[in-house]
Formats: C-alpha cells, sequence, structure tokens
C-alpha cells in the first residue's frame, strides 16, 4: 500500500507567507536598538498513519472432485431431454413386450381352438357310432324278447298235448299197456322238453337281462358323450374332461372287450 505524499511545511499552510520583519525607525539618537530574533517557522502537524489492511483469508483448499459418474448423472438429471429419452425408452420396451404376449396369447389360443374343433369332430364321431350301436343292442334286445315268448308258447303245448295224452291214456281203461306205456313215455319227454324249454327261457331271460344293463350303460355313455360336446361348445375344456372321465367306466363296461 503507498504512502500518501507528506506535504511540505508551505503546502500544509495555505496562504501562508513569512511573516513580515518589524521595522522600526532608528531613534534619532543613541545607539541602534537590538533586532529581535527571527521567529521560528510553524510546526506543520503530521497525518496519522493509516491503519493496515486486514490480512486476506487462506485461500480454500480445491473441491474434491465427484466420484465416476456422478457428474455425468447430475449434468444429465438437470438436462430435460434425458428424462424424455428414458421414458421413451421404457415406454418403447413396454409396448414391444405388450405385443410379445399378445401374439403368444393368441397362438395359444389358436391352438386351444384347433384342438377343441378336433376334440369335437371325434366326439361327434363316436357320438354317431354310440348311436348305431344303441340301436343295434335294441334290435338285439327285441329279437331275445320275441324268442323268449315262442319258447314260452312251445313249451304250454308241449305241457298240454303231455297232460292231453296222459288224460286221454288214463281214461281208456280198456287200452293196450303198449299204450300205456308210450303214452308215459310220451308225458317223460314232454316233461324234457318242458325242462328244456324252461332253461331256454331262463337263459334267455338272462341275455335279455344283460342286453338291457348294456343298453343302458351305452345310453349312459352316449349322454356322458352329448353333454362333453355341449360343454366344449361352451369352452368348458375342464367340465367336459371331468364329465367324460365319470362315464368312462360305462363306456368300457358296455363297449370293452
Amino acid at each position: 500500500m503507498s504512502t500518501p505524499d507528506q506535504p511540505t511545511p508551505e503546502d500544509s499552510t495555505p496562504g501562508a507567507s513569512a511573516p513580515d520583519q518589524p521595522t522600526s525607525e532608528a531613534p534619532a539618537s543613541g545607539p541602534p536598538a537590538p533586532e529581535p530574533p527571527a521567529p521560528e517557522p510553524p510546526t506543520v502537524a503530521q497525518p496519522a498513519p493509516e491503519p493496515a489492511a486486514p490480512a486476506a483469508p487462506p485461500a480454500a483448499p480445491p473441491a474434491a472432485a465427484p466420484p465416476p459418474g456422478e457428474g455425468t448423472f447430475v449434468s444429465s438429471r438437470r438436462d430435460p431431454s434425458t428424462a424424455w429419452k428414458v421414458m421413451t425408452a421404457i415406454f418403447a420396451v413396454t409396448t414391444v413386450g405388450f405385443a410379445i404376449w399378445a401374439i403368444v396369447l393368441f397362438t395359444g389360443a389358436q391352438s386351444d381352438s384347433d384342438s377343441a374343433a378336433q376334440e369335437v369332430a371325434a366326439l361327434e364321431q363316436e357320438r354317431g357310432d354310440l348311436t348305431a350301436q344303441v340301436a343295434d343292442l335294441e334290435a338285439q334286445n327285441a329279437d331275445l324278447e320275441e324268442q323268449a315268448g315262442k319258447l314260452t308258447e312251445e313249451a304250454a303245448t308241449a305241457l298240454t298235448q303231455a297232460v292231453d295224452a296222459l288224460g286221454v291214456a288214463a281214461g281208456e281203461l280198456n287200452v293196450s299197456e303198449q299204450q300205456v306205456t308210450d303214452a308215459a313215455a310220451a308225458l317223460e319227454s314232454a316233461d324234457t322238453a318242458l325242462e328244456q324249454a324252461q332253461g331256454d327261457l331262463e337263459t334267455a331271460q338272462a341275455e335279455r337281462d344283460q342286453a338291457l344293463a348294456v343298453a343302458d350303460l351305452a345310453k349312459l355313455c352316449a349322454g356322458g358323450s352329448i353333454g362333453a360336446i355341449d360343454l366344449i361348445a361352451q369352452d368348458d375344456i375342464d367340465g367336459a374332461t371331468a364329465l367324460l372321465e365319470t362315464v368312462a367306466p360305462a363306456c368300457e363296461a358296455a363297449f370293452g372287450e
């Protein structure tokens, strides 16, 4: 810091000039008076020194370098376009994911639809076969009932003939022994024929009962198959599968070997 120039005595006392020397006239007589002493120059006050300026504070240490990636993140966060870019990328990825999901879902639905159509076609074919088998079993049952009726009529006719023959033989006391023997043989034959007819009748009835049971099982199987087809038409694959599993024993009993 520079020190101001010190004013000179002449500068510090503006307008000041050397004092006039007093003059005195010499007396007219006597020795000359002594001259008074010259006045001292005025003392100029020196200005007070200015206070020293305060010391400058110590320089702050340099800021630590940001960790890797932090400066980029701050600058990118302050950049509004970066947020839009990130949102656009996320939206694009989400859109592609939804597109892939829709394609997979459509493919699975198409595959399920094709499988259901094939199952419906197979069940319709099986339904036609079961309907034909039920009609055949009903025809066989009618034939068995007709045969059983014929056997019953034949047995009744044979019994009537035997009784008539026995009555005739017993009524005629004067018939020969040979005729009585022949009548007894005819009666025995009639009894044998009657027993045979009764056995045939029981066999026919058993076959008829078995045929009726098979027909009932076939009807149950056909009804279950038709119900399964209706459930498949309503897209209830699980219900159709459960119904087919329920009627499977009846179908196996009706048409199994």
